[in-house]
């Protein structure tokens, strides 16, 4: 195999680029020099963090932590009081504003008031549809064969 000889141009490239070298090395040895100092802050912090909760727990062993902990507690025991209270309050509001448009639409179908008991307006409810049932299939008994509508076997008599 012949070896092949590089053109100037080649060696113009090789050149340009081995002096860029020194640049890119100084560079790198910067970014190493910064990710190590940020490796040592970062171990800075976490020795700060472990001592600051090395010194919370002390806190929380003491007499101290002691009155922490049980305002805390009162706290979010009186905090889940009132949600439950509220919770609670909300949830009636809402039943209550839900059974009010019930009987109100119930009224409406009926053109009853709806100072009726609810059992009554129901049993009024079911009648009516009873009897628009029942006029539904004596209007499918009576025109059903003449447009080609099965009779289901329910309605036949």
């Amino acid at each position: 195999m012949a070896k092949q000889r590089l053109q100037p141009a080649d060696l113009t490239a090789l050149a340009d680029r081995l002096d860029g070298l020194p640049g890119e090395k100084e560079e790198l040895r910067q970014l190493t020099r910064q990710a190590h100092e940020a490796a040592a802050d970062l171990r800075d912090a976490t020795a700060s963090m472990r001592s600051a909760v090395a010194e919370w727990r002390q806190l929380l062993d003491t007499d101290i932590g002691d009155k922490v902990r049980e305002a805390i507690t009162d706290q979010v025991a009186a905090g889940l009081d009132g949600y439950k209270e509220r919770l609670a309050a909300a949830v009636k509001a809402g039943d209550d504003r839900l059974t009010k448009r019930y009987d109100r639409l119930i009224g409406a179908l009926f053109g009853d008031d709806t100072d009726r008991p609810m059992e009554e307006i129901m049993g009024a409810f079911k009648e009516r549809i009873t009897d628009m049932e029942l006029g539904l299939a004596a209007l499918i008994r009576e025109v059903g064969p003449e447009m080609g509508v099965p009779i289901p076997p329910g309605l036949r008599r």
